[in-house]
Parts: C-alpha cells; structure tokens; sequence
C-alpha cells in the first residue's frame, strides 16, 4: 500500500541532507544500508541531531514513494515534541493528580493513535514514546487518534533515562505485564504515576520491568492469552485514575 499523506516526506540523497542540515524537525529516517561516503555523512548528521534510523529493505521505501528516493527517506515530525525533565519542572510538578504514559516498542502507527486518543481521553499528562522502535508520528498516526494527538503532550526520550527522571520526581512507576501475579483490580496507586505499555509480540524490556515499582496484570476470563495493547491501555488507564 502506498503512503497516502506524501507531505510529511522528504526523499532523496540530496533533499534529505539538506533538511537536516537546515533544522528541519525530522521524526526518522527510512534508509538502506549502503556503505558509501554520502550515506554515512547523513547517518553521522542523523547521530548528530538524534534522529532516529530504521534499515530497511527497498521494498519498503518503494511503498514509501514513488519517486527515486535514491534509498533513503526522511519523515517530518507533524507535532511539536517536549522535553520530559523540562515539562515535569515547568508544569507537572505544580499539579496534585498526574499521569504520564510510556510506551515502549509500539511500532504500529494505528495502535499507537488509538492509544493517544484513550490517553487524551483519561487526561493524560504525557505520552513518552522511545527514541527507537516507536510509532512514527504521521497521517495514520493523526487519523486513528481522531486528532487527539494534537492535544496530547508527546515526548520522545530514551525510556531508561525516562524511568529516573520521573523516579526522581516522586513518580510510582508502573508496568502493565503478564509476567506477574499481582492484578491490577483493586490496586490503588500514587497520585504522581507513570504506566509503562509494551508492544504485543515484545512485551516491556527487562530493564524497564525490573525498575518499575510495580508489575501489574489485567485479569483474563477466557481463552485468549492477551488484549490488544491499545485495549490494554483504557482498561489500565480506567482502573488507575478510579
């Protein structure tokens, strides 16, 4: 299927180094593995700007565009980001109720939109999302939020550096997990709280999991193993703030 919202794209050796290179907030690079010298300046100006990079086949940059994209692509950030440590001093700090929501590995823009759009719903105070192996913020992405997205404080942090900032700011971090016996029904957290969702195939990284302050599951009644994770975030998000 061709990527319908072309105006978050730029592509091309040339285009793609010069967006870069002129501040243009980039959300990440689509690109092949090519072992030549103008490849690696863009991934050495991508480091540079923490930009993150996925390597991917042709293929997928063909669906991308149409054009000749020279193998690499470029998609603009569509929202304005906030910096997690800045937001919790400015703003999060003063507030006695707060919710801030870490998403690791959800990769799936649908998922991740509908996960915003529940989040936006329960007056989350911010969604973190990881410098790698997240969702793209795109056409899809607004669509499927039904445009909650633009109300919605997005992050992009490095999770474990995230975990601390909120730890040390009196934040109860929270993993939502099968691998635990402790269920979330009935459990009451602190008025300061972080809740961390994982991807369905991947779960929550181990690190995350291990310095969380609690492992929670949502109880299960029938025959299938697990709720689709943007399922899994209004049940956890409902239970949590009542």
């Amino acid at each position: 299927m061709q990527h319908k919202d072309k105006s978050d794209l730029i592509f091309g050796i040339h285009p793609v180094l010069e967006a870069i290179n002129s501040g243009q907030k980039i959300a990440k690079l689509f690109c092949l593995k090519k072992k030549t010298a103008i490849f690696n300046e863009i991934l050495t100006e991508a480091k540079k700007n923490d930009i993150a990079v996925s390597f991917v086949p042709v293929e997928k940059l063909n669906r991308l565009v149409k054009g000749n994209h020279q193998g690499v692509v470029a998609q603009l950030e569509l929202i304005a980001l906030f910096d997690l440590a800045q937001l919790i001093e400015e703003q999060l700090i003063f507030k006695d109720d707060v919710t801030v929501l870490l998403l690791d590995r959800i990769t799936d823009t649908r998922n991740f939109g509908a996960i915003v759009r529940t989040a936006e719903c329960f007056g989350v105070d911010c969604v973190v999302i990881p410098d790698k192996e997240s969702s793209a913020i795109n056409g899809f992405t607004i669509k499927s939020s039904a445009g909650a997205i633009f109300n919605v404080k997005i992050a992009r942090e490095n999770l474990k550096d995230a975990i601390f900032v909120l730890k040390s700011a009196g934040f109860e971090v929270i993993s939502i997990t099968e691998k635990t016996n402790e269920s979330i029904t009935g459990f009451k957290s602190k008025r300061k709280r972080a809740l961390i969702l994982g991807s369905e195939e991947k779960g929550i990284s181990p690190f995350l999991l291990k310095n969380s302050d609690h492992r929670l599951k949502i109880d299960l009644h029938g025959n299938t193993q697990s709720f689709n994770v943007s399922v899994a975030a209004g049940i956890s998000l409902y239970a949590l703030k009542n």
